[in-house]
């Protein structure tokens, strides 16, 4: 089934004519709140901190991390549930599971990070709002996730700190969540952005207790240098004041035998009987299922954006075998709609920002033989030209539009509609050949908006979400020659352009970087044979 998307792209022609997940996710990070709450309730923290954790040189495993400062009274309290170790002014505390000790009232199982910072603040007769507790994560999916917000947003990554003074000036703790994914220059801006915002130069994230969660296990950031592997950065490694590991993996509770084994899998390797027992669920090996007992709904999961790409696009035709017809005179469902890039232009080039319109002929190919594999923006996100959707189709958005809303970088959803244009009706569809099959597609110069249910978040359910598009400036690479056979190894040219579109891609296969710290029901890896693991 899984096909080069290349290999056929030349077929694609325009004719004339992308809860359970939140609720496991969460568990560990409420538990290291709760510690924290009750670390500040009766005791003012007299200076943040930094989590790190590095044994052996080696990444830890089935790991979150948290750290607090100074916290009193609250060190008598829990000697007896923790391993207690100090060097200097330097606190260490280590258990096996956190959730062991908190306070965790059962009407509060299954709750939103945010929701039951609330609760939790209220049950010990801490005053809470928005700012009281500042919830944020690095990613915007993570953020959706626990109903708070992103680091870059909350604390002006991208902005001037002009008012936040006062809008932070109760503000008792601040959580960031997913570190992993912070690079040292993240934490560095995090750390002058705080200083600024709290209006205190002199002390490190401005004075202000800080929590760090995440799991080191996973792929390191893109782009930056790699927290736990920088040497001298004195913000991650010198502002460390203690941390806690949980080793509870909440994830496996239904099936412990399988997730101890891919823990000694990551952690010591594995022994000749387990290697044996993970591959019974190769696909096509001798005792393992067959690509036709594969679910349609799998997740793939490769280590390139060409490979996802045609796996994307291999499931997007497998669709069209069942749904569509070569048949000229038959009309193509409804429920199935490509989405054509408007108003596509080239940068001029020998100018800064001058864009001319392209020709039919260039504009065939970007559609036909250019995939978002092959355009990236400036800010490292791909984009589609031929967004190819059905009713139900699992996508993804990959910018912050409304991270309060669900609408967040990384965040699934699935595709309901389209709202067109006044003036606009079915009537104006024009049809698109794929893979010999005739399939009705749009211009985004005649299409208002996407109507999606967005997946991710506690505001998650059937209530319909808008996506506006946006205009894209790009790079783009097209194949050379323009005319024959376009494969895996044809040579391409690359292009700045700029074009209109939905900033939402396919989601059937996903790299990854975006699949880590995700709950997945049925996950398939493909194409990461030479990915290091």
């Amino acid at each position: 089934m899984v096909k080069r998307m290349e290999q056929r792209m030349m077929e694609r022609m325009v004719t004339d004519s992308e809860e359970q997940e939140e609720e496991d996710s969460s568990i560990g990070l409420k538990s290291m709140i709760g510690a924290a709450l009750m670390a500040t309730k009766d005791h003012k923290v007299a200076a943040p901190m930094a989590s790190y954790l590095i044994r052996n040189g080696s990444r830890f495993h089935y790991s979150h991390f948290f750290a607090y400062v100074n916290i009193g009274s609250f060190f008598k309290d829990v000697h007896e549930d923790f391993n207690i170790s100090a060097d200097g002014d330097r606190k260490v505390f280590l258990k096996s599971s956190v959730t062991d000790y908190i306070y965790r009232p059962k009407e509060l199982e299954g709750v939103c990070v945010y929701d039951f910072l609330a609760k939790y603040s209220a049950s010990i007769g801490l005053k809470f709002d928005k700012r009281t507790i500042v919830v944020t994560a690095l990613t915007g999916a993570a953020a959706v996730s626990i109903d708070g917000e992103t680091t870059a947003g909350a604390f002006a990554f991208k902005r001037k700190v002009k008012d936040e003074l006062e809008e932070f000036k109760n503000t008792n703790l601040v959580i960031v969540d997913e570190v992993s994914f912070a690079s040292v220059e993240d934490m560095e801006l995090l750390n002058e952005k705080m200083k600024q915002i709290f209006d205190n130069p002199w002390e490190p994230f401005g004075g202000v207790p800080i929590v760090f969660s995440g799991d080191f296990a996973q792929p390191s950031p893109v782009g930056g240098r790699t927290l736990y592997k920088s040497e001298h950065s004195i913000v991650w490694k010198d502002y460390l004041n203690a941390f806690m590991e949980l080793r509870t993996n909440h994830r496996i509770d239904n099936d412990v035998n399988w997730g101890a084994m891919l823990g000694r899998f990551r952690d010591v390797g594995l022994s000749t009987k387990e290697v044996a027992i993970i591959n019974t669920r190769v696909v096509g090996s001798r005792s393992g299922p067959r690509e036709r007992n594969i679910p349609f709904d799998a997740v793939y999961a490769t280590k390139t954006n060409v490979d996802r790409m045609a796996i994307n696009d291999a499931i997007f035709a497998k669709h069209l075998e069942n749904t569509h017809s070569t048949d000229p005179g038959i009309q193509p469902p409804m429920h199935t709609l490509c989405i054509k890039a408007g108003n596509l232009r080239f940068h001029v080039r020998g100018t800064r920002c001058e864009y001319c319109n392209m020709k039919r002929r260039a504009q065939d190919i970007i559609y036909a033989a250019v995939g978002e594999a092959h355009v990236e923006d400036q800010c490292n996100k791909r984009h589609d030209p031929l967004f190819n959707l059905y009713y139900g189709h699992p996508s993804y958005i990959h910018h912050n539009e409304d991270v309060a809303g669900c609408v967040a970088n990384r965040a699934i959803c699935e595709f309901r509609g389209v709202k067109l244009k006044p003036a606009v009706s079915q009537k104006d569809f024009e049809t698109i050949i794929i893979d010999g099959y005739h399939v009705n597609y749009v211009s985004m110069t005649q299409v208002d908006s996407l109507l999606v249910n967005m997946l991710d978040g506690c505001k998650g359910g059937n209530e319909e979400t808008i996506i506006d598009p946006k205009v894209i400036y790009a790079s783009a690479k097209f194949p050379v020659p323009f005319t024959g056979p376009i494969t895996k190894n044809s040579i391409r040219t690359q292009r700045r352009i700029s074009f209109e579109q939905f900033p939402v891609n396919c989601a059937n296969a996903r790299t990854v970087h975006k699949l880590q710290g995700r709950l997945q029901t049925i996950g398939f890896t493909s194409a990461c044979h030479d990915a290091r693991l």
